[in-house]
């Protein structure tokens, strides 16, 4: 043995191989919160897409609203814990929390067939939701994870861990039960209403502030076509005339209900000029989230007996054949 030379042990290397992880563990962090802080103030300058995103994903109003408020901030809360060292690890179990959650929401959309549009840095970056977007949060959790596990002796990793293989079993399961869901639930779930399905009710104020429902709607025997339409779109506001000749012409054999989403103003002097009957009044899309209509003025046909009797009818052509089929029909 050469003098002076001292051989390699693990008690050597050991100083060397700690501050190595440190500098990993001290990059994951900075990622994280760099991700994390752009992601959530992206969210918070468009709260409109980001409750947008969170209906295109499949949540239900009543749940989507308060996501997009909380979201946003839980991912500002996350990067700036991540910076504090002694509270590290606590933000890394709340980061990777979400990243578990984000990657189920994008997978079980793929599953269906779904691409919504992911907007998770707002308007800064959006486009639809694919398995590339899946494998980047997947990197983002193993980081999450690495410095979750700092001096936790790995019970968190273990815990998380446990949980993924929980839910990876009873997932056929639930996935079996959701397929088996009501129209009137499987709606809320992304799920396409079917033809001859019983249309999923609702109860909205008309501009008089009278709760009016479907079967208010429904009740003469008449078909019913439901028309969405925003006051922020231009195609809509362009329709509007066409619906009222509709509602005036075919009054006999076919009622025509509007359902109007949120937008800058209801403009009622364009309602009362063109005369328009039937105008329902949504708080935010809650109704047109249940039929899962696409944007733009859509429309749909429900039978007298309550069902569903078309499939979703987008745009001002495919809204005009929906209503010249239906009258072709009832002769």
């Amino acid at each position: 043995m050469v003098r002076g030379h001292r051989p390699r042990t693990i008690n050597t290397l050991r100083p060397r191989l700690c501050f190595h992880m440190d500098l990993t563990v001290l990059f994951a962090r900075l990622l994280l919160a760099g991700v994390f802080s752009v992601a959530g103030l992206a969210k918070l300058i468009d709260p409109k897409g980001s409750r947008e995103a969170m209906r295109d994903f499949g949540l239900p109003v009543w749940a989507a609203n308060p996501v997009a408020i909380a979201l946003p901030v839980s991912e500002r809360a996350v990067a700036t814990l991540l910076v504090k060292e002694s509270l590290a690890w606590l933000a890394a179990v709340g980061a990777l929390g979400l990243l578990l959650a984000f990657i189920l929401g994008i997978a079980v959309n793929i599953a269906k067939g779904r691409r919504p549009r992911c907007r998770c840095f707002g308007q800064i970056r959006s486009r639809p939701v694919g398995w590339p977007a899946v494998a980047r949060n997947a990197v983002l959790a193993l980081a999450a994870g690495l410095v979750a596990g700092q001096g936790r002796d790995y019970k968190i990793l273990l815990g998380v861990a446990g949980f993924i293989a929980v839910g990876a079993a009873v997932w056929p399961a639930v996935a079996k039960r959701a397929s088996q869901l009501p129209a009137t639930v499987a709606a809320y779930t992304g799920i396409p209403l079917a033809i001859g399905e019983l249309a999923p009710d609702f109860r909205l104020p008309n501009l008089s502030g009278e709760m009016i429902g479907l079967s208010n709607l429904n009740q003469d025997g008449r078909s019913l076509i439901l028309i969405f339409s925003d006051p922020d779109c231009e195609a809509c506001e362009a329709l509007l005339p066409k619906i009222s000749k509709w509602q005036q012409e075919y009054a006999q054999k076919l009622r025509i209900a509007i359902l109007i989403g949120p937008g800058r103003k209801t403009d009622r002097s364009k309602i009362k000029q063109h005369e328009l009957t039937d105008v329902l009044l949504q708080q935010e899309y809650e109704v047109a989230q249940a039929y899962q209509t696409e944007a733009g003025p859509s429309a749909v046909l429900v039978m007298s007996d309550g069902t569903i009797g078309s499939d979703i009818a987008t745009g001002s052509e495919a809204i005009r054949a929906l209503v010249l089929d239906t009258l072709l029909k009832r002769h």
